[in-house]
């Protein structure tokens, strides 16, 4: 549920980009723009879950 709730945090933090699309739209450049930012988002999204991942792995690894 936080991980959900982070994303969704993240990605309301992409509101300044709404504001700039009038200009790129204009030029007509705005689905290059849509494009990068979405490839970014993902590529941060499966970072963060194989970071996760991995860090569960150790953590139940570790000897207490």
């Amino acid at each position: 549920m936080k991980k959900l709730q982070s994303l969704i945090i993240c990605l309301l933090g992409f509101h300044h980009l709404i504001a700039a699309s009038d200009h790129y739209e204009n030029i007509g450049k705005i689905n290059t723009v849509i494009f990068c930012v979405a490839v970014i988002i993902v590529g941060i999204v499966f970072f963060l879950f194989y970071l996760e991942r991995r860090i569960s792995k150790l953590e139940k690894k570790k000897p207490d």
